[in-house]
């Protein structure tokens, strides 16, 4: 079994970015790192590897929502393809920590090889989700994010005057996607031949999802779903990720045995402002055992 790369999209909380490299830092792994370029980083301020190599790829500026999530994530995987043939490719947040050591998730790959794990959401047509992110234009997302400053307000104004228009219009993007559309989440574990046959779909992911909104939960799966591998998927992300008490919830010392004990490889999200103890206990487990 070859090596796995570690996709990071990061853009706060230094001192769980360092916490989460010393986790991952293993000659059986490679990270890749995207830092938003909204924020002052550099190398320096985080936990250096000594056994996996750590690639910075080039920063952009990255708005929730909007298609520069997309953007980052398929750069992330270019990097890595470009890098080497990894067994797995991992895409993770900089809030995110492993919460199996190392041996414990490369065997479980190993015994699940050329396997995807990609999550679906089962009622995201019977709640119309996807109608409401790409059937009309959403041209300024990537403008509005979850950014704050004086002229937030007007372009958000503009977007929903630029809705309400479509709508009365009848604009239906959908209609004229020659693939059906597919939601999830955007975290996953992928092979080689995934990550692959994504980029190589990345003129197409561009057309159908530019001017959509929070397409990052989108493209892949449809994307795979539309792959010679779709029978290669399993509907899990491998993610222990609370949406019941957050948005998601941010894990404290008390979710500790519920952690240490979940079936899932990962877990999702975690804070030193909210609970530093959590992550040192979290990360002292996996880098023990």
């Amino acid at each position: 079994m070859g090596k796995h790369a570690y996709l990071i999209m990061a853009h706060n909380d230094w001192g769980l970015l360092s916490k989460l490299l010393e986790c991952l830092d293993d000659e059986r792994n490679d990270v890749f790192i995207h830092i938003d370029k909204k924020v002052r980083f550099a190398p320096s301020m985080v936990y250096k590897t000594k056994y996996a190599e750590c690639v910075y790829i080039r920063r952009k500026r990255v708005s929730w929502g909007g298609y520069s999530q997309i953007n980052v994530e398929l750069d992330l995987l270019s990097a890595a393809l470009e890098k080497d043939k990894y067994s797995y490719y991992h895409l993770i947040s900089g809030q995110d920590l492993p919460i199996k050591n190392q041996d414990y998730i490369h065997y479980f790959f190993e015994q699940n090889s050329g396997k995807n794990y990609i999550l679906f959401d089962p009622n995201a047509e019977k709640n119309h989700l996807v109608e409401e992110r790409l059937q009309q234009y959403h041209y300024l997302q990537n403008a509005i994010g979850r950014n704050s400053g004086c002229l937030i307000p007007l372009l958000e104004r503009i977007e929903f005057l630029s809705l309400s228009v479509q709508k009365k219009m009848k604009v239906n993007r959908i209609t004229n996607c020659p693939v059906r559309i597919y939601k999830g989440r955007n975290w996953f574990s992928i092979t080689y031949e995934m990550a692959r046959y994504a980029v190589s779909r990345r003129t197409d992911i561009r057309k159908w999802f530019r001017f959509s909104l929070c397409a990052d939960e989108l493209f892949l799966q449809t994307i795979a779903m539309d792959s010679p591998l779709r029978e290669t998927i399993v509907d899990n992300s491998l993610r222990e990720i609370d949406w019941d008490r957050g948005k998601p919830y941010t894990y404290r010392i008390e979710d500790y045995e519920m952690l240490v004990n979940s079936p899932n490889l990962f877990a999702r999200k975690f804070s030193t402002d909210v609970d530093a103890t959590i992550i040192d206990l979290i990360c002292n487990k996996t880098l023990s055992e």
